[in-house]
C-alpha cells in the first residue's frame, strides 16, 4: 500500500474504495496494521491537515524569510528552493544502465553506477530485478554493473528505504562504512552518514541479518518486523531496539525527535531543507522531542524555538537558533 494513499486515509480525505482498501490491506497483515498504527500515531501527535503531495515550498520560503528576525540592518536574505522531490525521482522509475537518468549518475573505475540526492532532495528508482530505492535527502547509492547477475549488493552513504523483492538464490545485500545487512526479501530503512556515531537499520515487513563489516559472520543479529538495530563499531554486533516509527518517518514526509539534541536537529533540518541550518553553542544541547507531519519550515522552525527556548534568526544564507534573550535575563 502505497504512502499517499495511508495518508489520505488518515485525513479523512480517501475515496469509499481507497478506504476499504486500506482496511482490508491493514486486516490482511499484522504488519501492515502496525505499519497504519505508526503512520496514525504521528498524524495524531502533528498538527491537523493532510501533508500537500507538492508542497508550495518556494511560498512557505518567502513567508519563512519575511517572518525570521533580520540579523542586520539590511535584513535576511531571500532564499530561494527548489522542490522537494528531483525530476527523477518523481517523474520515472529508472532500470539500472537506462540513460533516462544519465544526468544524475556518475560513472567511476571500479565498475559502480553512482546516485545521489543533494540536500533538500529525495530520490526514487528502480532497479533492475524490480526492487526499489527511495534515497533520504543527501544520500547516495552505488550500485555494481554486475548486480543481479548472481547477486544484488549496493553500496549506501546516507539513508535510504528499500522495498527487496524475494530472490532466494541472489540474496540482496546493502554495504554501509560500518556495516552489512544481508536480506531476501523485505522492506527496511538504512541510515548511514558520516557525521553521526552509528548505522541504523529498521525493517518494516519481513527480516534482515545485520553485522559489522569487519565482524565474524556469526555475531550477526536477525532484525524483524518492527525492530530497529543499531550499529557504533564495524567489528561489533548490533544493538536490538523497538519502535520503527521515527525511522520512516522521512518516507512520508514526516519529523520524529526523542530527546534529540539542537545540535543533531539542525543537521537534520539542513539536510531534509538544503539550508544552512545553526545552533549557538549556549543552546546546542537542549532536548527536542515529538513528531511532525509535513511541517512547512516556519512551522518547523517555530515549533522547535518553543520547545527549547531559542529563537530563530536569519543571517543572510543561514538560519540560526540563539538564546532567547528573555530568558536569558
Amino acid at each position: 500500500m502505497d504512502d499517499a494513499t495511508l495518508i489520505r486515509y488518515l485525513a479523512g480525505e480517501c475515496t469509499d474504495a481507497e478506504r476499504r482498501a486500506v482496511e482490508q490491506w491493514s486486516d490482511a497483515d499484522d504488519a501492515n496494521a502496525a505499519r497504519l498504527a505508526g503512520l496514525g500515531e504521528m498524524w495524531r501527535l502533528s498538527a491537523p491537515g493532510a501533508p500537500s503531495s507538492d508542497p508550495d515550498v518556494e511560498a512557505a520560503w518567502s513567508s519563512l524569510s519575511a517572518r525570521l528576525a533580520p540579523d542586520t540592518a539590511g535584513g535576511g536574505a531571500h532564499p530561494s528552493r527548489s522542490r522537494g522531490w528531483i525530476g527523477w525521482a518523481a517523474a520515472v522509475a529508472a532500470v539500472i544502465g537506462s540513460s533516462v537518468l544519465a544526468a544524475h549518475l556518475h560513472h567511476d573505475h571500479s565498475a559502480l553506477t553512482t546516485f545521489e540526492t543533494r540536500p533538500g532532495q529525495q530520490g526514487r528508482l528502480t532497479l533492475s530485478d524490480g526492487s526499489s530505492v527511495v534515497l533520504a535527502p543527501g544520500s547516495t547509492l552505488a550500485v555494481r554493473a554486475d548486480y543481479g547477475e548472481s547477486s544484488r549488493r549496493v553500496e549506501l552513504a546516507g539513508e535510504a528505504l528499500f522495498d527487496v523483492l524475494d530472490d532466494a538464490g541472489r540474496p540482496f545485500h546493502v554495504d554501509t562504512h560500518r556495516g552489512r545487512v544481508v536480506v531476501l526479501g523485505t522492506e527496511f530503512a538504512v541510515r548511514t552518514f558520516d557525521d553521526e556515531a552509528r548505522d541504523q537499520v529498521a525493517v518494516r515487513s519481513g527480516s534482515v541479518r545485520f553485522a559489522g563489516r569487519e565482524a565474524d559472520p556469526s555475531s550477526a543479529v536477525t532484525v524483524t518486523s518492527g525492530q530497529v538495530a543499531r550499529l557504533a563499531d564495524m567489528s561489533a554486533s548490533p544493538a536490538l531496539a523497538a519502535d520503527t516509527a521515527s525511522a520512516f518517518a522521512w518516507t512520508v514526509g514526516a519529523w520524529a525527535f526523542s530527546e534529540s539534541p539542537l545540535s543533531e536537529v539542525v543537521v537534520e533540518l539542513s539536510r531534509r531543507w538544503g539550508r544552512s541550518v545553526r545552533v549557538d553553542s549556549a543552546v546546542s544541547n537542549r532536548r527536542v522531542s515529538g513528531s511532525y507531519l509535513s511541517e512547512s519550515p516556519e512551522e518547523m522552525l517555530s515549533a522547535i524555538s518553543l520547545a527549547t527556548g531559542t529563537r530563530v534568526v536569519n543571517q543572510r544564507d543561514t538560519i540560526s537558533f540563539l538564546p532567547n534573550d528573555e530568558a536569558s535575563r
